[in-house]
């Protein structure tokens, strides 16, 4: 049979057949009658995607599970379908207690719950756990099964989210009190001051000395990370020419943004290994300047490390010269969460001129003007507008709709971007996917370059497609299920392998 579509809300991600705009639900998934041929191939392959479209029930254990259970796969002759839970136990069927099936159906994850519980302990006093270790312990699991919830629902190991946890308190402290570095870095939980200054400054591209002193200043220099991928760097925040939010000049961004509640221009210039950095405006003072230290840190995805990801990916021969011709690609992230959703939104089924044209028409109707720059506007700004004066900006009906949806659950406590910034990417997925108008393919991108997490894949991406089969040597350009099952031996780096094809596109 022909399968319309997945449950969106279960995988961030999940292949369509339709755009974005269109959303079917469980219940009509599982009205459509699939193959019971269909079925035991989904569950022998341990597909996720089919949880919560049917249950595989087995006579000889009297069990009933997930198609993804990890348990041995039985014998066809003893397996038969059903959709719930309720209808499975009336059958005589009991949950199987490997992928508790009552669990994920009532949309319930302990292993994940918990995990969110530790995540928040961990940033909130890092130096409580010496190591990685003392994560599993505290999460009374293994290690084994410790790397595994983290490379799941985070993309990356406990280790390097623990670090980034270090990071961000010493910052904190740095900034708002006058404790010795070294007192910082204890309570921190680095072992030695040389483990603190030399970490510090990988992730932030300064010492800690510096931190202070930038954030008195108007301006810093950063030493970037070692073979920075400055000409894509340039061509990403160059494809709209005549942006009215950002603009590229003989190789430097100038990119408005509200700083500690003002307007300011943040001038970037990337070139020997440095990048410097210049904000001018009403927005200067200590908390601008953490602000746009921060902000510079993320566009240029200092906490990223490609050289796993180009060691996982390069088991493949025919990624070789991809990552070959890009060795310090990174994820590049959008300015926020809030401008990347809102590009995403506006991008959606249109050509990228046309779409910075959108861009550039909206925010010059609501940013607030800096120079010939305009700051982007706020969630809640959007959401004060109506779809007829996007109509006059030339959205369509549903892209001014899904825009202003996304605003005003931004604006709330339905969508707080600038809390699932410290969310994993489970939690993330499905708080985006549950507003209207965002589908897998926005949800992908936005957890991609919104939220930079690295096995991040924007099934449906056109371009994506056409990249993979040309690379891969592909008979035909892959649908949303062919993408998937094309980049599943890629995981958990997807989202790195997207960055090469996109930008290995954008150069042909």
């Amino acid at each position: 049979m022909r399968r319309r579509s997945v449950p969106y809300w279960h995988e961030p991600g999940l292949p369509r057949t339709e755009s974005d705009d269109t959303r079917v639900p469980v219940a009509l998934i599982a009205a459509v009658t699939l193959s019971r041929e269909f079925m035991l191939a989904r569950a022998a392959a341990r597909d996720r995607r089919y949880d919560g479209v049917f249950l595989t029930c087995v006579r000889t254990t009297g069990i009933y599970c997930l198609p993804s259970c990890k348990a041995r796969t039985p014998l066809p002759a003893n397996v038969e379908h059903c959709v719930t839970p309720l209808e499975a136990r009336a059958r005589g069927f009991r949950a199987c207690r490997r992928c508790r099936p009552d669990e994920f159906h009532a949309g319930r994850d302990p292993a994940h719950e918990r995990l969110q519980t530790v995540l928040a302990a961990v940033r909130s006093r890092p130096g409580d756990f010496a190591d990685a270790a003392a994560i599993a312990s505290t999460l009374q699991v293994g290690v084994t099964k410790m790397a595994a919830l983290f490379r799941q629902h985070l993309h990356a190991s406990a280790g390097d989210t623990l670090l980034a946890a270090r990071i961000a308190f010493a910052c904190e402290r740095l900034a708002t009190s006058r404790a010795r570095v070294l007192d910082i870095a204890l309570d921190a939980g680095f072992a030695s001051s040389s483990a603190f200054h030399d970490n510090f400054k990988r992730r932030t591209g300064t010492t800690p000395e510096s931190y202070r002193r930038l954030l008195r200043a108007d301006r810093f220099t950063l030493e970037l990370p070692s073979a920075f991928p400055r000409a894509e760097f340039l061509r990403l925040w160059g494809r709209d020419a005549g942006g009215t939010c950002e603009r590229l000049v003989d190789g430097v961004l100038h990119k408005a943004f509200a700083l500690a509640g003002r307007p300011a221009v943040l001038s970037l210039a990337v070139r020997h290994g440095r990048a410097e950095c210049r904000v001018e405006g009403a927005g200067t003072g200590p908390e601008a300047m953490r602000q746009a230290h921060a902000t510079v840190v993320r566009m240029l995805d200092f906490a990223g490390d490609p050289e796993p990801g180009i060691a996982h990916l390069r088991r493949e021969p025919a990624l070789r010269p991809l990552l070959r011709a890009r060795p310090g690609l990174r994820l590049l992230p959008a300015a926020t969460p809030w401008e990347c959703l809102a590009w995403a939104i506006v991008g959606q089924q249109v050509n990228v001129a046309f779409a910075a044209a959108l861009r550039s028409a909206w925010i010059e109707r609501l940013g607030e003007r800096i120079g010939d720059l305009y700051v982007h506007p706020s969630p809640s700004a959007a959401a004060a507008l109506d779809v007829g004066a996007l109509r006059r900006l030339r959205f369509s009906g549903p892209k001014a709709t899904h825009l202003l949806t996304a605003a005003a659950a931004a604006a709330g406590p339905s969508l707080p971007l600038d809390d699932l910034k410290h969310a994993t990417a489970t939690q993330a997925g499905r708080q985006l996917a549950a507003v209207r108008g965002i589908g897998p393919w926005t949800v992908g991108y936005v957890l991609l370059r919104g939220f930079q997490f690295v096995d991040a894949l924007p099934v449906g991406d056109v371009v994506l497609a056409q990249a993979l089969q040309q690379t891969l040597g592909l008979q035909e350009r892959p649908d949303a299920d062919g993408v998937v099952a094309a980049t599943a031996p890629f995981a958990p780096y997807r989202g790195q392998l997207t960055m090469h094809l996109w930008n290995a596109a954008a150069e042909r």
